[in-house]
């Protein structure tokens, strides 16, 4: 131990005695463990940590696809058959998806926050406690809209209520109702899905009262204007299980498939089609870990944070090959001293240790420095992963998962970058050493050194990162550039949510026709439509079909649905290729009929003539519906899918509620957004309407995914590449300095400065080749993790590699031109002196 403590004293003082060295060595090592570091606590937050409840490990989800988790939905009268048959040490909860309410908080303004609804012993299950008041319990969720109450979040009673005391009892407005509050929930909490923050948990017996129709699947008898909780044929719930021991595990999930399945036969039994029953009957549920909550978060973000973590993890590689030929290039200064020692007796496993503290020492400063960096990137990630403006809501406060690895990596590049200089260091005949004068007369590039391979892995790893950054940034262009199908560069939307308020089909009727007339009339408007769903906001309801003549298999014969309002298409500028699209004389009372897409035609049509053919949604009924037109293939839904086989459904013909005001314009659509959003608020004043935007700013806001990986990949990149080019300028200004004297002695015997400077230069461009063949081959290996998020082009994209290669080249040539030019510019005398 004593040794070890003069080992650190010692390399103290040396790192004093080279701050220039010291300061370079830790700001290159605080870039790479700050940014792996900062990666990682993403990484972690999303991917790695507990849920912020006692004994995570107990809990589980429920699932019908055991390769999917989470994406399940479930009847409240599931829930209650399921609870009842529930074996004892186990519980089970439920909790609708996190939705949207119209909500105001003491008095204020009405405005969109997410809310969610639970059952009566949710927060049981998670074992969670309340900051103030109570949480809700089995009473509250016994009666249909009969607990119009709420525990609100502690970030609600922080930003909304200012901590008041006394919150106990006030009162906030959810979709025109008076809600009372009941209690405060902890800090941290947020339910069982990672990167949701509701603003507060109501009873799931208040759906009808709050008039909650969200994230849900049906089936044709059900009643959506009536009370879900009474309903097994609408699925909105999701099932979080706690089980106490984990030997019940496997009980508890036979127990609850038991009961799933007995509701199956139920359903098969209805169903006249064989194939279809079997369908039926082969589902299963399953009980999976959720320790960590629901995994929506994780599959959206997952593959991007991979990525990204790949990237850092080359970014402190190319860190640690900048280091160790530092640390080459310094025990080539020290060899005297290391000579002297190892002939006083020291042995070389005794400095090997002494160079490997050093090491050390630098990588515990870089981590130090690098812990700076990473509180700033994990400010900034979400923001830059933001829709909207809105940070994705995460906890990124550092756990024991973000200690360990901070500390594991100090560790591993401290060993990285320092064990082969203080091997090469100690490598040495002390004899040897002591005579020489430290300048060497072989020939430049006579042999392969380990600073060369160093050099040729940094601008390998870097070139990796740059085609990495090139084919993001294209695949971001391409999809900023692609054309959807529709006009969004002159379309304004505006969010509304008619069912919030309950309106009857008559008041919906006389609403829809007002909305529209008083957007028109703004000056600069050239059409509006309404639609039930945002254009490219991922927005999308699914319906299983039946076509005469197709045949039919659950899940394939899906299409998507709109309802749309008469003008949609030219207000959207979809092109209508065959047929007509809706007119004045499609009312409720006519036959109803409806518009498809090409995907559809293509895929359930495909050599029929769709105009005339019907479908419907039972086989026993299949011609509810009759195909009036065709339009365009567009990207509706979202930009980054293809146009999905689509229906569009007339709003005429069937009244409903509507989520969006579609309004095209002659100029620029950004300008009218407030008088457009006005407009429809005038209307009525207690219609919610949410935001307005510009068709092209939801566009943009659905890229955020690939925006942060090309913004993040072009920095790397650039780091990569300026400390690629340190390197090599350091390592062709360390072998011009040891040659010195060998480029004095072939300048005096009458080499020309340009045969001197293409010297140099020819060995540089050797180690820039070997960098950039090796990669080459890691590029065309690295880019195939990555395709799946590409589009537009394909991995092996030449030109972005091409041009990758090239920027690299350049930049390095430029780099290594200076020691270059020195070398070409010596003084044969004065070089020859140089000892």
């Amino acid at each position: 131990m004593n040794g070890l403590i003069q080992d650190i004293r010692y390399g103290l003082r040396q790192l004093r005695k080279n701050p220039g060295f010291t300061t370079v060595a830790v700001l290159t090592l605080a870039l790479g463990i700050g940014a792996n570091t900062g990666i990682f606590t993403l990484v972690n937050a999303v991917m790695l940590k507990s849920l912020p409840v006692p004994n995570p490990e107990q809990l589980f989800l429920f699932t019908n696809d055991s390769s999917q988790p989470g994406i399940a939905r479930f009847a409240y009268p599931t829930f209650q058959s399921v609870r009842a048959s529930v074996p004892r040490g186990s519980q089970v909860a439920a909790a609708s998806w996190p939705g949207e309410f119209y909500a105001s908080f003491g008095g204020g303004e009405p405005e969109m926050v997410k809310g969610q609804l639970v059952s009566g012993n949710y927060f049981v299950t998670l074992q969670t406690h309340p900051q103030k008041g109570r949480l809700l319990g089995e009473d509250d969720d016994r009666t249909v809209a009969g607990s119009p109450v709420a525990v609100i979040s502690y970030g609600c009673w922080e930003r909304r209520f200012g901590r008041d005391s006394n919150i106990i009892g006030r009162s906030l407005s959810v979709n025109g109702m008076p809600i009372h509050i009941v209690g405060v929930a902890a800090p941290g909490f947020f339910g069982a899905q990672v990167g949701a923050a509701p603003e507060f948990w109501l009873p799931a017996s208040m759906q009808a009262g709050v008039r909650y129709q969200q994230h849900y699947s049906q089936d044709t008898n059900a009643k959506t204007n009536q009370p879900w909780v009474l309903q097994p044929d609408i699925r909105w719930l999701q099932f979080v299980v706690r089980v106490d021991d984990p030997k019940l595990v496997a009980q508890t999930s036979v127990a609850f498939d038991h009961v799933f399945h007995v509701g199956l036969e139920q359903a098969a039994a209805q169903e006249k089609d064989p194939s279809e029953r079997q369908a039926i009957l082969r589902a299963h549920i399953y009980l999976v870990p959720g320790g960590r909550g629901l995994p929506n978060l994780r599959n959206n973000f997952s593959q991007p944070l991979l990525a990204l973590m790949a990237m850092v993890g080359i970014i402190l590689l190319i860190a640690c090959a900048n280091l160790a030929n530092l640390l080459l290039a310094r025990a080539a200064a020290r060899e005297r001293e290391i000579a002297v020692r190892l002939s006083i007796g020291a042995t070389r496993s005794r400095l090997v240790r002494q160079l490997l503290v050093e090491s050390m020492l630098l990588s515990v400063c870089g981590t130090a420095c690098g812990c700076a960096i990473a509180y700033w990137l994990t400010a900034v990630l979400p923001k830059w992963a933001s829709t909207g403006g809105t940070p994705v809501p995460l906890s990124l406060a550092p756990d024991a998962h973000v200690f360990l690895f901070s500390a594991t990596i100090a560790v591993l590049t401290g060993i990285a970058f320092g064990l082969a200089p203080a091997l090469q260091g100690t490598r040495i005949e002390p004899i040897h050493a002591l005579k020489s004068s430290g300048r060497a007369i072989s020939g430049i590039g006579s042999r392969w050194s380990l600073k060369q391979t160093l050099v040729a892995m940094q601008v390998a790893l870097s070139l990796v990162l740059l085609v990495g950054a090139g084919l993001f940034i294209r695949t971001l262009r391409n999809y900023s550039t692609v054309d959807p199908g529709f006009d969004r560069d002159h379309l304004v939307t505006v969010r509304i949510e008619t069912h919030l308020v309950g309106y009857s089909k008559a008041q919906l009727a006389t609403l829809f026709p007002e909305i529209i007339e008083r957007v028109e009339a703004i000056p600069g408007v050239r059409s509006a439509a309404l639609a039930s769903c945002e254009l490219a906001s991922g927005c999308g309801d699914a319906s299983d079909i039946f076509l005469p003549g197709v045949p039919h298999t659950n899940g394939e014969t899906d299409s998507q649905e709109r309802m749309v309002s008469n003008k949609f298409f030219a207000t959207a500028a979809i092109p209508l290729l065959q047929g007509r699209t809706f007119a004045d004389s499609d009312r409720e009372n006519s036959p109803k009929v409806v518009v498809v897409n090409q995907a559809f035609v293509r895929q359930f049509l495909s050599g029929k003539d769709p105009i005339g053919q019907y479908y419907g949604y039972e086989a026993t009924n299949p011609r509810m519906f009759q195909i009036v037109g065709v339009v365009k293939d567009s990207r509706v839904n979202d930009i980054r899918e293809n146009a999905p086989p689509t229906i569009y459904d007339s709003l005429s013909q069937e009244v409903s509620d509507v989520e969006s005001v579609n309004v095209r314009t002659f100029g620029d659509p950004a300008q009218l957004i407030s008088q457009v959003r006005e407009a429809v608020r005038s209307v009525d004043p207690k219609l919610p309407v949410g935001t307005a935007s510009t068709v092209a700013g939801l566009v943009s806001d659905s890229l955020w995914a690939y925006r942060l990986i090309a913004r993040l990949t072009s920095i790397f990149g650039g780091l990569a590449l300026a400390l690629a080019c340190l390197g090599l300028y350091g390592v062709m200004s360390y072998t011009v300095a040891r040659r010195t004297a060998e480029l004095g002695i072939r300048l005096a015997l009458g080499a020309s400065r340009g045969a001197v400077l293409w010297l140099v230069l020819n060995h540089m461009l050797i180690v820039i080749g070997a960098g950039l063949a090796a990669g080459l081959v890691l590029s065309l290996f690295g880019v195939r993790a990555v395709s799946s998020l590409l589009f537009g082009l394909s991995p092996y994209d030449a030109t972005t590699m091409l041009g990758a290669a090239t920027v690299l080249t350049i930049v390095a040539v430029a780099a290594g031109l200076k020691p270059a030019w020195h070398a070409a510019r010596l003084d044969p005398t004065e070089a020859l002196r140089v000892e």
